[in-house]
């Protein structure tokens, strides 16, 4: 009885070698376009050819191939064999069982579900198998449509014989990527290090080994759309002067390309630096922000981290979106102190940072008076009480947001209007103190 591995080659026989000249180029959102070298051996005229080893997630399509020739007819093999799906396309036919002692059964296989077989033995009687992992199975050949690998199939014209080379290109879905950024505050909070990480997930069902990989930032558009799989990030570190990717604008979006070429394995997350920098001038910010319906609510401040991202401030680079750590120094060790999500952020704009709350730093507001004058027309005292448990001084910016048209009649604070519905003051309170504003508002609603 012939066995599957020379059935295979002689199905295969113009089987496309493996990919050379690998180019990789993955989007923010499940999608990598990929262009390659084969060699085939192809027949003057009609001729037929396969490529193996394409990713089971490729959008059939978008291939494009390009060599000596005209593609006449494309098939995308994806039923894959295995032990299971071979033999239930063996139901009524003959197959051969060997055990461990190497004892030769021979039958028509009756059924087969799970683990478990019936054979209709060629001396007479039924053979009940529970469980096959003490068999070898023989078979005569691979069913019709199955194939080993994903397999694209090809008849086409050629205009010469012999072994040629194909450049092949396509979509495929399961690739991902997100920058991933770790950031360690100074003891003062005024500066920071910041280092980066690009992390690449492929699950598109194919490894591409010494690729040329390059990332494109931006929101493109599919006709379609997926959730992204998860990555996860490496915290490490690397200089500037041995940053592994030169970024550059593309369109209305940003490419980063890696300088050395990468393998992407299949179900693998690499991860790969992509810059470090040091000593940027940051502030740490505390604020308060009071709805109309907050009234006598007791928040915590928020604290947040600023910086410019320009070249004077050892920046001054497209920042591409991904989750930014933040860590500061306590004693010996680098301590957490929270983490926040980063948009694409071009170069010369401002990055702010929602880190956490202030545990002992907070404040309340309450509408101390409220008397409507006329329809529609409130005048609205508040008193905003912020108070400070810290062992030292702390600068907080206060916001009121008010629901309709407003104007502060009397402040007993300056205050500055931030948008048409949001008055900011800013206030510093001493340590183990509070300290109040007092304003009438007009409201018209």
């Amino acid at each position: 009885m012939k066995t599957l591995n020379i059935i295979f080659a002689l199905i295969f026989g113009a089987l496309s070698l493996s990919a050379q000249d690998v180019y990789v180029t993955v989007y923010n959102n499940n999608l990598g376009v990929i262009k390659e070298t084969r060699k085939v051996t192809l027949n003057k005229g009609l001729t037929r050819f396969y490529i193996a080893d394409v990713p089971t997630q490729i959008d059939p399509t978008s291939v494009h191939l390009k060599f000596d020739g005209q593609i006449l007819e494309q098939n995308y093999k994806y039923d894959l064999a295995d032990k299971f799906s071979i033999l239930r396309k063996y139901i009524d036919k003959e197959i051969e069982l060997t055990d461990e002692k190497g004892n030769v059964t021979k039958g028509k296989l009756i059924s087969v579900g799970g683990d478990d077989l019936v054979l209709s033995k060629s001396e007479g009687g039924l053979l009940m198998i529970s469980g096959l992992k003490k068999y070898r199975i023989s078979v005569n050949r691979l069913p019709e449509g199955f194939v080993t690998k994903p397999t694209l199939e090809y008849l086409a014209k050629s205009e010469s014989e012999g072994e040629k080379k194909i450049e092949l290109s396509y979509f495929t879905g399961g690739m991902n990527w997100q920058a991933e950024y770790v950031a360690v505050l100074n003891e003062t909070d005024d500066e920071l290090k910041l280092n980066s990480w690009v992390s690449i997930t492929n699950n598109s069902g194919a490894t591409f080994k010494n690729a040329k990989v390059k990332l494109v930032a931006g929101e493109i558009n599919r006709a379609y759309t997926e959730e992204p799989q998860p990555v996860f990030a490496m915290e490490k570190r690397m200089n500037a002067d041995e940053a592994s990717f030169e970024g550059r604008d593309f369109f209305e979006y940003h490419i980063y390309e890696l300088n050395r070429p990468t393998t992407l394995a299949n179900r693998e997350q690499k991860q790969i630096a992509f810059f470090n920098s040091d000593k940027i001038a940051a502030k740490k910010k505390l604020s308060l922000r009071f709805y109309a319906y907050e009234n006598g609510k007791k928040k915590n401040a928020k604290i947040t981290v600023e910086f410019v991202n320009d070249k004077a401030n050892n920046l001054g680079m497209p920042l591409p979106a991904g989750k930014i750590r933040i860590f500061k120094k306590d004693k010996e060790s680098l301590e957490f102190i929270g983490e926040d999500a980063l948009g694409h952020t071009a170069k010369n704009e401002k990055v702010i940072l929602t880190i956490g709350k202030a545990f002992d730093v907070y404040g309340k507001c309450v509408e101390t008076k409220k008397e409507k004058i006329a329809k529609n027309v409130y005048e609205i005292t508040n008193r905003i009480t912020v108070s400070n448990a810290k062992n030292e001084d702390a600068d907080v910016e206060v916001f009121k947001s008010f629901s309709g048209d407003w104007k502060i009649l009397n402040s007993d604070m300056k205050y500055s209007k931030v948008n048409s519905r949001t008055a900011k003051f800013i206030i510093k309170v001493p340590a183990e103190s509070k300290r109040t504003i007092t304003f009438t508002v007009r409201i018209t609603r």
